[in-house]
């Protein structure tokens, strides 16, 4: 028997169903609130970390990637500058001799007036300082790879730097063995370069090379007769392998690398242009100004053919005739 229930009666119990049941809903929002806040704000970037602006570039690289390798290079502030390596010396063996490119060759007095018009020497002589002018000699050079053959070094043994101003007028040659000054070290005076060029200097070890000596006796039986000698024949050699150009202040070896088709360049002339009157320029001046009677050191009467500075000097043929040839120096000249 199924008994009626009153209306009243069912309403009141419905009500303390849903009474009932509120917590839960409440509960449920409640999560539900929470995790949405959560994810807002997690979408939401904070101060610290990133700006408030970002700029339309980010948001393209982030939809498109392929646009990443296209965009920075038009729009991106850029980067941070890559911190290059130092100048340094290279050393090539023998085997990498004949792989290099064209470039400069320093003959040995080039080498040693670095190591004589520095900033130390422009104190002690007062003549210009040339490091100073690296990056202009570069340029008038081109810019080209810099050869430092090892047969310098050898050239350097035994050598003095000159104690005064006075030697270097009384002198010819940037290597004059009668030089009183200290003794001339080889690695500072590359250092010096390396310093003052500002790019790497490759040092050639030319002297194992079998290619190069055979190239240098070829050369010197063709240009003897024009003033090519020993160890020259091994910086000419070294040019027309590589086919470089020469950089020096010998007039015999420019005469013989011009019957070699090898180009020259005198080194006195490229500081000329770039200082108006280099070091050398000023010692020729001074000793053009020497009164007669004026002795030179003991035990040299005579010097070889100049290696740079006045090219009256030189009479039409005087080269041809050069062997074991001297010219009087100016003190002795007769009037």
């Amino acid at each position: 028997m199924i008994r009626k229930l009153d209306p009243k009666k069912l309403v009141q119990v419905l009500n303390r169903i849903l009474q009932s049941a509120k917590p839960v809903k409440n509960i449920f929002q409640l999560f539900v609130n929470l995790r949405t806040s959560k994810t807002k704000q997690s979408k939401t970037p904070t101060l610290n970390k990133t700006p408030q602006k970002i700029s339309s570039v980010i948001q393209i690289k982030k939809v498109d990637h392929k646009q990443q390798t296209v965009i920075p290079l038009f729009f991106e502030k850029p980067s941070d500058p890559v911190i290059q390596s130092p100048p340094t010396v290279i050393t090539v063996d023998k085997d990498s001799i004949s792989q290099l490119e064209p470039g400069i060759v320093i003959d040995a007095n080039v080498l040693m007036a670095f190591g004589t018009y520095n900033e130390k020497g422009a104190k002690a002589f007062c003549l210009p300082d040339i490091t100073k002018h690296g990056p202009a000699i570069n340029k008038k050079l081109q810019n080209k790879i810099v050869y430092v053959p090892d047969t310098i070094e050898e050239e350097y043994r035994g050598k003095n730097l000159p104690r005064n101003r006075r030697e270097i007028i009384l002198n010819i040659r940037e290597s004059d063995v009668s030089f009183t000054g200290n003794r001339r070290n080889f690695n500072k005076a590359l250092y010096v370069l390396l310093k003052s060029l500002g790019v790497d200097i490759h040092y050639v070890e030319i002297q194992s090379s079998f290619e190069l000596h055979s190239k240098a006796n070829d050369c010197l039986k063709k240009y003897r007769e024009y003033g090519l000698h020993k160890p020259d024949d091994m910086y000419l050699a070294l040019a027309c392998v590589t086919k470089s150009d020469i950089l020096t202040l010998d007039c015999p070896l420019m005469e013989s690398s011009k019957k070699a088709g090898v180009k020259s360049i005198n080194f006195q002339s490229v500081l000329d242009k770039i200082m108006k009157k280099s070091p050398m320029r000023i010692i020729i001046e001074e000793r053009k100004k020497l009164p007669d009677g004026v002795q030179k050191p003991k035990n040299k009467k005579s010097v070889p053919v100049k290696l740079f500075g006045n090219q009256n000097s030189f009479k039409p043929g005087i080269l041809k005739e050069w062997g074991r040839l001297e010219i009087p120096t100016l003190r002795r000249r007769k009037k």
